[in-house]
């Protein structure tokens, strides 16, 4: 009865985590001219996901001027 307890409680989280949570990937890339890519890929919210690929890109900057 365990196993069967077992099984659905991991059923029911993976169902969880698969509708109910956001996958983000943030990619920077840094070429050997010096110039700096940001760029982002997301399964939900993609004005969240441009949000904070933007203030990513304004920290880095801010942190290239101030060397």
């Amino acid at each position: 009865m365990k196993i069967v307890y077992t099984a659905f409680i991991m059923m029911i989280l993976g169902c969880v985590i698969t509708f109910f949570m956001s996958h983000r990937q943030v990619y920077v890339e840094i070429d050997p001219a010096g110039s700096v890519r940001v760029a982002g890929l997301s399964n939900k919210n993609p004005l969240g996901l441009e949000r904070q690929v933007e203030q990513l890109a304004e920290r880095l900057k801010k942190s290239v001027e101030e060397q």
